[in-house]
């Protein structure tokens, strides 16, 4: 197992750059395509050339929150993005599935629509639990794992398990994305002052793709509230057993002032990791290092994918 630690100094250096990144090179809006999964139509978008890397999106998120790793990653690899039930532009069906695994088996059925063999999976947040999911049903399949910033199964955060309580309620997690109109409550630990080095971030391009949404759709809040309601802490007990089973390599990047997914607990959740695994560390990073230090990201990716390339 190795670890290394990025200095907060470094971050604060490169955190102008990274904010005003190169223009996306993706139009989130207009898929390229959709992959027809039964329940739902998977919005679906593929750029770069090289080795395949499957890009995971988190919750309440869609793909459009890896616009400024593509930059990097696309040079060296073919960058397959979906959008999950209920996200983004996904045509979502009346009975699909919501759930950590429910969304892992649909990630799996959209990766398998495309034909993608030999790849390597990339998630942050709740897009890598789901995508645990996906690997140990593919394992033959999965290069390597890259997991930012997620959930731990045996260990709970105050905030997380506050958010699994929000969860419980059934107005809640609606009333919940209803308050960010309020600046006190978006720069807030409840809100989205948790999830970034500087909170400022979220009122640039990450707000008019992700709050203002929230804010303005009773359609999107009703889609993220519900994987939020479908969260199922079995699914989570789940990860245990297939973390201590899997093989596959294995990186975790991770802030060190996440208050959601706690740094101590990955390091115990590494351990349980049956092969390689190593740990970088982003000092004074948040819940969202792959949004305000994506450079630094993306460098630890490139680096980790080259060192696992396809047989």
């Amino acid at each position: 197992m190795a670890a290394s630690t990025i200095s907060v100094n470094e971050l604060q250096e490169v955190a102008v750059q990274e904010k005003s990144a190169q223009p996306d090179l993706l139009d989130f809006k207009v898929p390229h395509s959709y992959v027809d999964i039964g329940h739902s139509q998977l919005a679906y978008w593929s750029i770069g050339q090289g080795p395949n890397l499957v890009l995971v999106h988190g919750w309440p998120l869609h793909s459009a929150t890896y616009r400024n790793l593509l930059p990097y990653l696309s040079q060296h690899y073919t960058c397959h993005l979906f959008d999950l039930p209920g996200a983004g532009m996904t045509k979502t069906g009346e009975h699909a599935p919501f759930g950590i695994r429910a969304h892992g088996e649909s990630l799996l059925k959209g990766i398998k629509a495309k034909g993608i063999e030999q790849y390597s999976l990339l998630g942050h947040d709740s897009g890598a639990a789901i995508m645990q999911f996906s690997a140990s049903m593919d394992a033959e399949n999965v290069v390597s794992m890259i997991m930012g910033d997620t959930e731990t199964p045996g260990y709970h955060s105050k905030l997380m398990s506050l958010l699994i309580l929000v969860s419980k309620i059934s107005f809640a997690p609606n009333l919940l994305f209803k308050s960010l109109r309020f600046k006190t409550v978006r720069y807030s630990n409840v809100g989205l002052g948790s999830c970034f080095t500087d909170p400022k971030y979220m009122e640039g391009d990450f707000g008019d793709l992700f709050v203002k949404p929230l804010l303005e759709s009773t359609e999107v809040r009703g889609w993220q509230s519900k994987l939020l309601q479908n969260f199922n802490e079995e699914d989570i007990r789940q990860l245990i057993q297939i973390q201590k089973t899997n093989t596959i390599p294995v990186q975790l990047l991770w802030g060190s002032a996440d208050q959601f997914f706690l740094l101590e607990d990955a390091k115990k959740m590494q351990r349980r990791f049956k092969g390689e695994s190593e740990l970088h560390v982003f000092e004074g990073g948040k819940l969202f290092i792959h949004e305000d230090h994506a450079e630094r990201f993306a460098d630890h990716t490139l680096a980790f994918l080259a060192r696992h390339q396809p047989a």
